[in-house]
């Protein structure tokens, strides 16, 4: 399995960093996890269309190049722990590759969000991107500790 976190900002404060770090180090125990922080577009209009640079979409899709593409989005598909689970688990083993794409503030643009091959929601709230990024890791993390029987999760 590898897995790549794209966040469409950077971490500003060094302990959601620390936090990131810990869930990376965790999984990748389990197989290879990579966490790829872009700079913000500076300027941006509040229109998710417009706040993202087309050298920010482009940068994007090279990174996501070869790998399903998962974009979180308040319209995708919730899940509880368990069902996120066994979902995780056929996805990795059809794919093998899978890329999980968070947007900047605004939110990601229509041109990201149709290029992807399935869009998730963590929540019906809506997360700070730095937050929604270790509330993903540690869903990653936990969702691998409830196939593998590891305790974690009980």
């Amino acid at each position: 399995m590898k897995i790549r976190v794209i966040l469409a900002s950077k971490f500003r404060d060094k302990s959601y960093e620390n936090i990131a770090d810990e869930y990376i180090k965790r999984i990748s125990g389990f197989g290879e996890v990579q966490l790829i922080q872009l700079p913000e577009n500076k300027g941006g209009s509040g229109d998710s269309e417009n706040a993202m640079s087309s050298r920010a979409i482009e940068k994007i899709l090279k990174q996501t190049e070869g790998y399903y593409l998962i974009s979180l989005d308040l319209t995708g598909k919730q899940f509880a722990s368990e069902s996120f689970a066994s979902w995780l688990k056929n996805r990795s083993e059809l794919h093998k590759k899978l890329a999980f794409l968070i947007g900047p503030s605004g939110g990601l643009p229509k041109s990201l969000t149709e290029k992807s091959d399935e869009l998730i929601s963590l929540s019906k709230l809506t997360f700070a991107h730095k937050i929604a990024a270790l509330v993903l890791f540690e869903q990653i993390y936990r969702a691998i500790c409830i196939n593998t029987n590891h305790p974690y999760h009980k």
